[in-house]
């Protein structure tokens, strides 16, 4: 659960965070203004609640990856249809009987690294190969991803 400062602002108009206090000097909760034009605000943890929502009601579990940029684009193009993790006890707890119905990939730690989502085929463990794989289905969206692809199409 994401526990952001009290003191911390962020404008969808600015499109930043604003360390700072309000105009009476006090310290003013994380707000967003999500809709300007009818002065709807919300604290940031509620805003994150909509956007998990939107995604991913409670009833979807979420597997969430971070990969090099080689891997990412080669996900992200379609010619690499699985991803695969060594079976070690990291791995175990978190993809051992487990089933996912979403996979977040990450090339990056960033807030805007380039994000893609992608449905989960399923999970299979290869004890001879030592890998699990993660089978991946289609390509439900994919944010921040257009540097990449200019990369890609050059």
């Amino acid at each position: 659960m994401i526990k952001p400062h009290n003191n911390i602002r962020w404008s969808a108009n600015e499109n930043q965070l604003n360390h700072g206090q309000n105009p009476s000097g006090h310290a003013s909760p994380a707000k967003i203004d999500s809709d300007s034009a009818h002065g709807q605000t919300y604290t940031l943890q509620e805003r994150i609640n909509q956007m998990n929502i939107a995604y991913f009601p409670d009833t979807k579990k979420v597997l969430r990856l971070t990969l090099h940029k080689f891997w990412f684009t080669e996900i992200l193009t379609g010619r690499k249809k699985e991803e695969y993790r060594n079976i070690k006890p990291y791995w175990i707890s978190r993809l051992d009987n487990h089933q996912y119905d979403y996979v977040i990939f990450k090339n990056g730690y960033h807030r805007k690294a380039p994000t893609m989502i992608f449905e989960c085929k399923g999970i299979r463990r290869d004890d001879k190969q030592g890998y699990f794989y993660i089978s991946l289905g289609a390509l439900s969206d994919c944010f921040y991803c257009e540097e990449l692809l200019k990369d890609i199409i050059c």
